[in-house]
């Protein structure tokens, strides 16, 4: 059995943060059906306040146990008693996952593993694409030169959730061995498929009109303009936005969508649990995610196993196993040309986008059930770590 400690940022229920508070326990959670000894240790980082949850103490969290120190400062993740938890703790496991990137907490967790013998692989959750370099560059750039490239080339392995991200390492400097495992996502025990019609009647949306959807964080990265100016040339369509919104833009999309002429189609809600989320995806007919930059695009993965078609951005990783399997398109994320592949994907006689939808779901199952990519992870992760030197 491996003993994998998982040391992460962030862990669920902080959700505000995206696609790494659901992926990341849906892994440790496979990890965990699938035999091996994890723990998780996080911080109760959450925005704006505090997750409310017993710490500096093992909890069961869905069969795993997970240890939650508080963060002397949220903006970089700062929890020295997490750091000291781990320095009692590590001598205990056979690899750590250091989901810690561009934290306060990444070199010194780095550090006690070194020190201790264990090797550790590190997921760059799409902060070392092109893109992504670019936002605060040179804080980066300073950062990486002075201690971030040491502390990722040191590592057993390199844990890209895609190919794409793979990819990129080289031209950031990374030279450590990459290792390729998607997100997992959670398919349940048959039931019977959510209906989305009071859905659509909460918003007074007919039944006849296409309904678009995007669902994820509200932040400059993802181009939501995008969308919405998608929404203003589809004529009746509808534009469902859904999310946490962390920069406060639901305003100005509503200005946009107003001088657009389309506000009364364009439909805003906050973040949703997982089962009202479903009932979105039943309710909603195309899926859009025109981000600037991703690490995966678990908010599309999620729509493709809800049966959706996508339309994403060349931006987002997902988009090529869509792609591949003729369950959405990849298209550019300027406005006139993202605009041009909805309509045109809207036109579709309603049987074809039907058919991509089901194709949709298909393709998900087969890429990316949690309980595959657990064992896949394992396979990978005892591969690098057999190869590896003694430290």
């Amino acid at each position: 059995m491996m003993r994998v400690l998982y040391v992460s940022s962030v862990y669920k229920p902080a959700y505000v943060y995206g696609g790494p508070a659901r992926s990341v326990p849906l892994l440790c959670e496979a990890l965990a059906g699938a035999g091996a000894g994890v723990e998780v240790l996080t911080t109760d980082a959450n925005r704006r306040r505090r997750l409310d949850v017993p710490l500096a103490t093992p909890i069961d969290v869905d069969g795993v146990p997970v240890t939650y120190f508080p963060v002397v400062s949220e903006r970089y993740f700062y929890a020295p008693s997490l750091l000291d938890a781990l320095r009692r703790r590590i001598h205990q496991f056979d690899v750590a996952e250091l989901d810690t990137l561009f934290s306060a907490l990444h070199e010194p967790a780095a550090a006690i593993c070194r020190k201790a013998g264990v090797p550790y692989v590190a997921p760059p959750r799409g902060q070392l694409m092109p893109a992504a370099l670019l936002e605060k560059r040179w804080k980066k750039r300073i950062y990486l030169k002075l201690a971030g490239l040491r502390t990722l080339n040191a590592a057993a392995g390199i844990h890209c959730a895609d190919p794409m991200e793979a990819e990129a390492l080289p031209q950031a400097g990374v030279t450590a061995p990459a290792f390729v495992v998607p997100n997992g996502l959670d398919f349940p025990a048959s039931s019977p498929a959510p209906s989305g019609r009071a859905v659509r009647e909460r918003m007074a949306i007919p039944e006849s009109a296409p309904l678009m959807l995007s669902a994820g964080r509200f932040h400059r990265v993802k181009r939501l303009e995008v969308a919405i100016a998608a929404l203003a040339s589809v004529p009746r369509a509808h534009l469902l936005l859904v999310g946490p919104d962390e920069e406060n833009l639901a305003a100005s999309f509503r200005a946009q969508a107003a001088s657009l002429g389309c506000s009364a189609r364009l439909h805003i809600l906050p973040l949703q649990s997982a089962r009202a989320l479903r009932r979105i995806h039943a309710a909603a007919d195309l899926f859009l995610m025109p981000s600037a930059s991703e690490s995966f695009g678990m908010a599309a993965a999620e729509a493709m196993a809800a049966g959706l078609p996508v339309l994403v951005s060349h931006h987002v990783p997902v988009g090529r196993w869509a792609q591949a399997s003729q369950a959405g398109w990849v298209v550019s994320n300027d406005p006139r040309q993202f605009a041009e592949a909805a309509r045109a994907l809207l036109s579709l006689p309603d049987g074809e986008l039907r058919a991509m939808g089901v194709r949709a779901r298909r393709c998900a199952r087969a890429r990316f059930d949690r309980s595959a990519v657990a064992t896949l992870y394992l396979e990978r992760v005892a591969a690098l770590c057999a190869r590896r030197p003694s430290i």
